[in-house]
């Protein structure tokens, strides 16, 4: 009887693009979809698993089934390998149960976004979890045991978000020790820092152009009557960077590129205390193009009476409240991911092109006068649209002249131009 040495083939028969998560997984014995998650996680943590997965893609020969014999034995060792998964799939399987209960409990508002901000800090644990099933493959009751331990380290993991970002709900006893233990592991200690930009910095400017990026905090961005063209006022515990400003001035355009905290350099994110950012902006009458992103904080915009020429809002996972007034805009964009943005529009408001909104799993609401009217063109996936008449819902749907009841009366009609995805968007 001959023995055939095990060797790393791309998969022909597990494969969603090359047969590559497939093969190894096929040759560690492993579920190919906690390979595929692994690889994702790796993508986004340093953006080489894109260039390794094309380079073993290369290198690594595909596998082929040379006659009917080998097809059996092929069929009969997959088998035999589904049934020997066992503690990569419970490991797997508990992960994405930890995951639906988070989601589940952040779409109903009975915790915050925030706490993706720690959670995030613990991916590795799903490495270590994979290196153990390894290890562990030749037992069944060591991969049950496996099993076991993700449950309990997940969950401690939750308690633990929970408790870093909730810590004022808790009971006072438990706030008081896990507090007191809170600043023991972490340094509580913030720096305060200021910034502006002057006319007398830069003269002639006839337009502007300013990015604003936050990946957790709390802003506040108002209207200022100044001769700043902007100036920030910054609260942020040590662990975090000094906020980044760019300028750049060219034929007249002043481009300002802000970076609020583009990384912690603890171990965890102070959600507990976050950093607080007051940003004002001045020269009101100058035409500005303004994109904001917001990642996992809150942030409250108010541009009353600002030249906004284009204004451009994403929410990721945050909480975003914009209110809109005495204000004239060429274009208006409205992204939310899996976070909530809340649009106050008041009178004196009116914009030229159509409302862009794309809405993946969070929820978009915007507020209008009742004297003006809407009309909503675009796709509703599995989510769902509330208006102020109506509700639209119904799976795939090609939304086509959803007019409010008044639109024949309305003297300002806003033409919206959404795309749904699973979460809501709401017409008050």
């Amino acid at each position: 009887m001959s023995t055939k040495s095990k060797r790393l083939y791309r998969s022909d028969k597990d494969k969603m693009i090359g047969g590559v998560a497939g093969g190894i997984a096929e040759y560690f014995n492993m579920d190919p979809t906690l390979i595929r998650f692994l690889w994702i996680i790796i993508f986004f943590a340093g953006g080489s698993g894109l260039l390794l997965y094309i380079i073993l893609w290369i290198i690594v020969p595909a596998k082929k089934t040379t006659n009917s014999s080998d097809a059996v034995d092929e069929e009969t060792n997959m088998s035999c390998e589904k049934k020997d998964r066992g503690g990569s799939d419970y490991v797997f399987a508990f992960f994405l149960i930890f995951l639906g209960l988070v989601f589940l409990l952040n779409t109903t508002g009975l915790i915050t976004w925030e706490i993706w901000s720690v959670l995030l800090r613990f991916w590795p644990l799903l490495i270590i979890f994979a290196g153990l099933n390894l290890i562990v493959q030749e037992s069944k009751v060591f991969r049950i045991i496996i099993g076991v331990i993700s449950i309990i380290v997940f969950l401690l993991v939750f308690l633990f978000a929970i408790g870093v970002t909730t810590t004022d709900k808790l009971p006072n006893t438990m706030h008081n020790r896990f507090t007191e233990w809170l600043d023991h592991v972490e340094d509580t200690s913030r720096v305060e820092d200021e910034a502006s930009i002057s006319i007398e910095d830069y003269e002639d400017v006839e337009s502007k152009t300013i990015h604003i990026n936050m990946n957790v905090g709390q802003l506040s961005l108002v209207n200022e009557d100044s001769d700043n063209y902007l100036s920030l006022d910054a609260e942020y515990p040590t662990t975090y960077d000094t906020p980044e400003i760019i300028e750049n001035f060219d034929e007249g355009n002043l481009d300002i590129d802000i970076d609020l905290n583009k990384r912690s350099n603890g171990f965890f994110f102070t959600t507990r205390n976050p950093p607080k950012y007051f940003l004002k902006m001045g020269q009101s009458d100058i035409p500005t193009d303004l994109a904001f992103d917001l990642g996992a904080g809150s942030a409250d915009i108010d541009l009353n009476n600002y030249n906004i020429q284009s204004l451009d809002l994403v929410a990721s996972a945050g909480r975003l409240n914009t209110i809109l007034a005495e204000m004239y805009i060429e274009k208006l964009q409205l992204d939310v991911g899996a976070g909530q943005l809340n649009l106050d529009i008041k009178d004196d408001f009116d914009v030229r092109n159509d409302i862009k909104a794309k809405i993946g799993a969070g929820q978009l609401v915007v507020n209008i006068p009742e004297d003006f009217g809407y009309t909503i063109n675009g796709n509703l996936g599995v989510g769902s649209i509330k208006l102020r008449d109506k509700d639209v819902s119904g799976l795939g749907r090609d939304l086509e002249d959803i007019k409010s009841s008044n639109y024949d009366d309305a003297e300002i009609i806003l033409e919206f131009d959404v795309d749904v995805g699973v979460g809501q968007f709401v017409i008050n």
